[in-house]
């Protein structure tokens, strides 16, 4: 067995010196915005001149996703 000189350990580096990350700062207690009401209605709108038939409002569907639901729930129409 051939002698293997041994090769003294490397000195660890030290890790370069950082500074502290900063704490988080809580953000100061602000008060809430008090909820937005809905706008009112302005009055110089028009109203609809065609109101929607009064009954079952017509099915608004795409042909593709009508496509899906027939092929899902045989409702085709």
């Amino acid at each position: 067995m051939a002698t293997s000189s041994k090769r003294p350990p490397r000195p660890r580096k030290e890790p370069p010196h950082r500074p502290k990350k900063a704490p988080i700062k809580e953000p100061p207690n602000r008060p809430k915005k008090p909820p937005v009401d809905e706008p009112p209605p302005r009055p110089d709108e028009p109203e609809p001149e065609n109101p929607p038939p009064a009954g079952d409002p017509p099915p608004k569907r795409t042909p593709m996703k009508a496509a899906v639901l027939c092929s899902i729930d045989r409702d085709c129409r």
